[in-house]
């Protein structure tokens, strides 16, 4: 299946679980900014859904405040994280994400930036980065599969349920090298 046969035209939320359809017919269709904002929408959902599995409590947070897109509950600290979500589809050049735009995205008030990949069989990975170490990136790219991907960001992948200390414990030692 190709990228352009996916289109995320629709998603339904139900009993916690998000199904995409896949919808060639209509897929030439789709207004490309719509279509951008759906899929960022989408991901935005899907983190919540993995984040409260996990067994923290999270909601999406109000557009205009620097706040990120997610409000989490770490429900052992009673902290909370705010999380900046990028989600991209995957393409023959890999996953694409823009990270800082002037007014318009910046990742710098978050205390992670999640990278939601969503590759074309629709499987999820997620990665779940400081934004220190993106602050100087516009835009970032993982150029393979998450399976194989072996780059700067490998080691920020989450592989089950999400841990926050987990992810601060991986930037600190890779901080230090």
């Amino acid at each position: 299946m190709t990228q352009q046969e996916i289109s995320l035209t629709k998603s339904l939320h139900s009993g916690g679980q998000f199904v995409l359809f896949n919808d060639s017919a209509n897929s030439r269709n789709v207004n490309p900014l719509s279509y951008h904002n759906f899929v960022g929408d989408y991901g935005e959902k899907w983190l919540v859904s993995q984040f409260n599995q996990s067994g923290y409590i999270a909601q999406l947070t109000s557009q205009t405040a620097h706040e990120g897109d997610l409000r989490v509950l770490d429900t052992q600290t009673r902290e909370y994280i705010k999380i900046e979500a990028k989600t991209a589809l995957e393409t023959t050049s890999g996953y694409g994400f823009c990270i800082n735009k002037l007014k318009k995205t910046s990742c710098s008030y978050s205390d992670f930036v999640a990278l939601i990949c969503i590759d074309k069989c629709l499987s999820h990975y997620l990665y779940l980065i400081h934004p220190s170490l993106l602050q100087n990136s516009q835009f970032i790219r993982i150029p393979s599969h998450p399976t194989r991907y072996a780059g700067k960001y490998a080691p920020f992948r989450v592989r089950g349920l999400i841990n926050i200390e987990d992810s601060r414990t991986t930037h600190e030692t890779w901080s230090i090298r």
